[in-house]
């Protein structure tokens, strides 16, 4: 747990809390989770956003299973891809 929180910090990928974090209506799911459309308050403003929620229920021990947390770096690593840009700028 010590290192999943090392590279989280490592990676200075921006987290928040879920009262700022409204879900509308799901956009897809996987292995890992389930995207959905939704909005984000942040200074002040709301932004839309996608956001992906990720179930440990999916792995066969839970929030104990190293793959789980090796996931969740995986999906991080690949979003961060995408931050700061608009779905305009997003090309497959």
């Amino acid at each position: 747990m010590n290192s999943f929180k090392r590279s989280m910090k490592e990676l200075s990928f921006p987290h928040y809390r879920k009262n700022q974090i409204k879900l509308y209506h799901k956009l897809g799911g996987g292995a890992v989770g389930t995207v959905f459309k939704g909005h984000l308050k942040y200074r002040g403003e709301t932004v839309d956003c996608v956001i992906k929620r990720i179930q440990s229920s999916n792995y066969k021990d839970g929030s104990d299973s190293l793959e789980f947390y090796r996931d969740i770096l995986d999906e991080i690593n690949i979003g961060s891809r995408f931050m700061g840009k608009t779905k305009y700028q997003i090309h497959s």
